[in-house]
């Protein structure tokens, strides 16, 4: 039998509500009403004065979202004083935003889509444990999707998520955010068209600058930058090694089966500057796996990879 149940909250000023719905595995709704998160305490955007931080969806006070398949819906309209990395060139997230904070029980990819619901060009922004930018915090997302546009993040057990859907200033509009629990498509992960094969005693070759900027690609070993991910198409059990020689970079590199972070098999990580790092591995099956060069925050870099086939 499904038993479905409803919850509302009034808000601290008339005609605000908060409404939650749970059905069962087939997920819930929530509708948010203008809820805040910060990254700065500088006194807010002009337009509409900022926010109040005691409002039910403040930074302060977040949303909670239950941990399973669910749609948020909300208006924003009003002054922000939250800002990431990715608006700040053009002021993108200078208006407001709605918080809400995901806590996972166990390790695992979660999954955010902008659905048709959303009416203005939104920005998606994911902390790990703060909704207030702080040293050595980096957003795991931040970005303007397009509608229909899957983003994901690995998130690890008992870590509060600060999930955030953010707006230009001046903006009135609605969203529609969709977020669900498990595994990306592999589309989710922006492939590179170079596949590696297999070859007894091969080695393959490849340096690259990366960009500036949010990649697709995340990971245990962290990986919120742009990457490069090459398909390897294994046809026998073999050895395998990759180096990859990284200047002015803060290198991740992992080996994984899937899109998801679920999959990754190993990784490993160095903080910025120049140096090398190691990754080794027996496959005992045919197949096709991923191997990622990634970055553990936005800035670009450069990079060799050598890949040495037993």
């Amino acid at each position: 039998m499904l038993i479905a149940t409803m919850a509302t909250l009034t808000l601290g000023r008339p005609g605000l509500a908060l409404a939650l719905v749970l059905a069962g595995s087939l997920g819930g709704s929530i509708v948010g009403c203008g809820a805040r998160s910060a990254f700065t305490d500088d006194g807010g955007d002009t337009d509409g004065g900022g926010d109040d931080p005691e409002r039910l969806g403040s930074c302060d006070m977040p949303i909670t979202l239950p941990f399973a398949p669910q749609t948020v819906r909300g208006r924003l309209v009003g002054g922000g004083s939250a800002e990431g990395w990715c608006g700040e060139a053009d002021g993108g997230d200078r208006g407001r935003e709605d918080t809400y904070v995901l806590t996972p029980p166990y390790s695992t990819d979660v999954i955010l889509t902008l659905r048709d619901g959303t009416d203005f060009p939104a920005m998606l922004r994911v902390t790990p444990d703060t909704c207030r930018e702080r040293e050595g915090v980096l957003p795991e997302i931040c970005v303007v999707p397009e509608i229909d546009e899957a983003w994901h993040f690995w998130a690890e057990a008992g870590h509060d998520y600060n999930i955030s859907v953010d707006s230009p200033a001046g903006t009135d509009g609605r969203y529609e955010l969709e977020v669900t629990i498990g595994w990306p498509p592999l589309e989710a992960c922006d492939i590179h068209p170079t596949a590696i094969t297999y070859e007894p005693g091969g080695y393959f070759l490849w340096e690259n600058d990366l960009a500036a900027g949010q990649g697709r690609v995340d990971g245990a070993c962290g990986g919120p930058g742009r990457e490069n991910m090459f398909r390897l198409v294994v046809t026998q059990p073999t050895y395998f090694a990759a180096q990859v020689t990284y200047n002015d970079m803060t290198p991740v590199v992992n080996l994984r089966t899937s899109c998801a972070a679920a999959s990754e098999i190993i990784c490993d990580t160095r903080e910025a500057g120049s140096g090398q790092i190691f990754l080794e591995y027996f496959f005992d099956a045919p197949g096709e796996y991923y191997l990622v060069v990634d970055q553990g925050d936005v800035r670009g870099g450069n990079y060799v990879l050598e890949i040495y086939w037993g």
